[in-house]
């Protein structure tokens, strides 16, 4: 068979290495195409079905008590719920109620923590024990009790149950703890001696939960707090994200919110690029008594108002909190003319500071503009206390002073402390 004319004259070539190159490389293209399409599909299902596993129960009635949060807003609340139930039946009570406030931009958080038993007023049922709004209406009632006794702007929620607290602590392979005194309490099987444990699920439950002690509560809480800084840094060692799956199944079963897996995975995100400094932790005080035959915690309302004015408008705990003023004497004159001052501002000192107001009078005149705060020779971190709490004033260094610090009230203690001081 001979050839045509045109094929004499176009010589086929053989394709060169570039275009060999190109013909495989869009076909690799192709591949990781679909796969890319295959495992985006994949984790679609896999978040929506995670997603439809957590946002149960309460999460779109406890929405109605939730403040949406704008773009802008500084702050982020979230009130974090650990409940004792140990069957999918059980309701089960709060056990442990924290609100967690994150400053995202100033790269803080507080963890502050409500005993159980603080009486507190629940919408529809009176005064009673702040975790009985969780037994009477679940996380909705608990949401708007705690919001509207921290005059607190409560954006998400998440409730987690003991079988998940095990399971989470297991995978991430224990955590280091330690014990500063012996925790015994044979009824729950609670034997813990002191010093370090590297304690799995089990244990860290068991230490979190002991209220056996004389601090009774307080001291429980405490515990938990030392329970979250151990967990934090645990959390924080890279070889923890690649238990991340595995906590996400374990998860899913123990926790309901109402936050998005989206929104969860930025809030671990901004939590953990946090260092340990920039993580405050709070109790807030109060003192035991019996009330009808039950007892209560009761809140010491001035010093929990003063630590939420500071949460709030500051992002960080007050000074007070770290500095011991109980042996402090202190006199405080009006120096701006408004009729009472010294008296309403030394009142509200001694409620908050627990410092000792050995004397109240005028100053010379009362045209003083801005607060003074004088002080003797080696009370300079006393008195750097109180203008940490104050907000405002002047450090003066006097030798000759008859009491360890004098305050003289200026004119613009007025417009700082009139919002603060009822």
């Amino acid at each position: 068979m001979q050839k045509s004319d045109l094929e004499k004259t176009i010589p086929i070539t053989p394709p060169t290495r570039w275009q060999r190159a190109k013909k495989y490389i869009l076909r690799l293209f192709l591949i990781l195409f679909l796969l890319f399409f295959i495992l985006a599909a994949v984790g679609f299902f896999y978040v929506k079905s995670f997603e439809s596993r957590i946002n149960k129960g309460n999460a779109a009635n406890a929405s109605k008590f939730l403040t949406p949060r704008e773009k802008d807003l500084k702050e982020l609340n979230i009130l974090l719920v650990g409940i004792d139930a140990r069957t999918e039946r059980e309701r089960g009570r709060a056990d442990t109620i924290i609100v967690l406030s994150l400053k995202p931009k100033e790269k803080k958080a507080i963890l502050i923590s409500i005993p159980r038993d603080m009486r507190v007023e629940v919408p529809g049922y009176g005064m009673t024990k702040i975790n009985h709004s969780f037994a009477y209406g679940e996380m909705p009632l608990l949401v708007k009790t705690v919001s509207s006794f921290l005059d607190m702007d409560i954006h998400h929620y998440a409730v987690a149950d003991f079988n998940g607290f095990v399971k989470i602590v297991d995978i991430l392979g224990g955590v280091n703890i330690y014990v500063e005194k012996r925790l015994y309490d044979p009824v729950h099987n609670i034997f813990i001696n002191p010093g370090w444990h590297h304690m799995d699920g089990e244990t860290a439950l068991k230490y979190v939960r002991f209220r056996r002690d004389p601090k009774g509560d307080f001291g429980r809480i405490e515990r938990q707090q030392k329970f979250f800084r151990a967990i934090f840094k645990k959390l924080a060692r890279a070889s923890s994200i690649w238990k991340i799956p595995s906590l996400a199944d374990s998860v899913a079963e123990h926790l309901e919110t109402d936050m998005s897996v989206s929104q969860m995975v930025s809030l671990a995100r901004t939590y953990l690029s946090l260092k340990e400094d920039d993580i405050q932790m709070v109790l807030l005080p109060g003192y035991t008594a019996r009330i009808g035959g039950v007892s209560y915690v009761l809140p010491e309302e001035d010093k929990i108002s003063e630590i939420m004015y500071w949460v709030r408008e500051k992002g960080e705990l007050p000074e007070f909190l770290k500095e011991d003023l109980e042996d402090i004497s202190v006199t405080v004159l009006n120096g701006c003319g408004k009729r009472g001052w010294a008296t309403r501002v030394s009142s509200y000192m001694k409620s908050i500071l627990n410092v000792n107001v050995t004397s109240i009078g005028d100053a010379e005149n009362d045209d003083f503009i801005g607060t003074v705060i004088q002080f003797k020779p080696g009370n300079r971190e006393a008195a750097s206390a109180v203008k940490n709490w104050l907000g405002f004033g002047y450090l003066e260094e006097k030798e000759d002073l008859n009491t360890d610090l004098l305050i003289i009230l200026g004119k613009d203690s007025i417009s700082k402390l009139e919002g603060r001081i009822s």
